[in-house]
């Protein structure tokens, strides 16, 4: 999940997005309550483009060129 606001989720806990296999945040907008339990927007950015490239055959260029957009992304 890169570049997604989800701060008006409802029904979002921190132990979905720390479950086995959870899914990858790359400056991910998430509520308050969320990140005030330790969980960073960021922690996978460093994943995500081996990830692409792995799942969806991308080259390396363009997976590390999707990360780069999602980390430019800024929230109001």
């Amino acid at each position: 999940m890169s570049a997604t606001d989800f701060r008006d989720t409802q029904n979002l806990v921190a132990e979905r997005l720390t479950i086995n296999n959870p899914p990858l945040l790359c400056n991910a907008a998430l509520p308050s309550d969320i990140t005030e339990a330790g969980i960073s927007p960021n922690r996978d950015c460093d994943r995500i483009a081996q990830s692409l490239s792995n799942r969806y055959e991308y080259s390396s260029e363009f997976a590390n060129q999707i990360v780069e957009d999602a980390r430019q992304r800024e929230w109001d």
